[in-house]
C-alpha cells in the first residue's frame, strides 16, 4: 500500500508484508491511502475501480474529491473526525451515487502516522449491496473446480443462501445442487458450512505463500 518512492527497503516484497500486499489486492473491499489533502497516495485494485467508476468519488489533479457535492462533505467529514480522533479509531460514512438514494458506498476512514510519509489515512469503500466473492480462479486451482463450482463456492463464502447464489449465477437451484455436490466431493468437506471454512482457511494460506507484487497504484 505505501508506494515504492515512499519506502527505500525492499521488505515489503518479503515475508509479512509482502502477505499482507497481497491480501490488501485481493480484498474486494476498496483500500486508499491518501494524505491531509486528500492525494492519492496509492490504492488495491478494488478502490482503483471505485474510482474509475466515479459514482461516489473520482480523482481530480490525483486527489480524491466527491462525484457530487454531498460525497465530498462525506468525505471531509470522515477525514476530519478521523484525524480528530484517537488513532486508529475510524470514523464511517455512508454515501449515495450521484446524490440519489440506493448504490450506496460505505467509507471508513483511519488515520495513521508513519515515519516514512507523517500523517496520511487510510479510506476503506465497500459496497454493502455488491457480492464481494472470492477469488474463483484461485479456488479452481487449488480444487481443480469448474467455473461455475468455484462461482457458486464463492457466493456461499461470502453469506448467500444456496438459493440465492443460484439466482444470482442465472441457475436452477437443481443445478446449483449438483454443483454444490460436486465441490463437497473434490474438497472433501461433508457439508455447506464446513466448505466455507476451508474457503476461508485456503485463501488465506494461498495469500500468505504465493509469491506476489505490489498491488496497483494510481499516480
Amino acid at each position: 500500500m505505501i508506494p515504492r518512492e515512499e519506502l527505500e527497503t525492499d521488505a515489503i516484497e518479503h515475508g509479512t508484508n509482502a502477505a499482507i500486499v497481497a491480501a490488501l489486492s485481493w480484498l474486494r473491499v476498496g483500500i486508499a491511502v491518501v494524505d491531509p489533502q486528500r492525494r492519492l497516495l496509492s490504492a488495491n485494485a478494488a478502490a482503483a475501480e471505485t474510482l474509475a467508476e466515479a459514482t461516489h468519488f473520482r480523482l481530480d489533479g490525483g486527489h480524491i474529491v466527491g462525484a457530487h457535492q454531498g460525497a465530498t462533505r462525506a468525505l471531509v467529514a470522515v477525514l476530519t473526525t478521523a484525524s480528530e480522533g484517537d488513532i486508529a479509531a475510524p470514523s464511517v460514512a455512508l454515501v449515495s451515487a450521484n446524490g440519489c438514494r440506493g448504490s450506496a458506498l460505505e467509507v471508513v476512514a483511519i488515520a495513521a502516522d508513519s515515519a516514512p510519509i507523517g500523517r496520511s489515512f487510510v479510506l476503506m469503500f465497500n459496497h454493502p449491496r455488491r457480492a464481494h466473492t472470492a477469488s474463483t480462479h484461485v479456488l479452481q486451482s487449488l480444487y481443480r473446480l469448474t467455473t461455475t463450482e468455484a462461482q457458486l463456492a464463492s457466493q456461499l463464502a461470502r453469506g448467500s443462501a444456496l438459493d440465492e447464489a443460484a439466482h444470482d449465477l442465472g441457475i436452477r437451484i437443481a443445478t446449483a445442487r449438483t454443483h454444490l455436490h460436486n465441490t463437497l466431493r473434490k474438497t472433501a468437506t461433508r457439508r455447506q458450512a464446513e466448505l466455507v471454512g476451508l474457503i476461508a482457511s485456503s485463501l488465506a494460506d494461498w495469500v500468505r505463500f504465493k509469491p506476489t507484487s505490489r498491488p496497483p497504484s494510481i499516480d
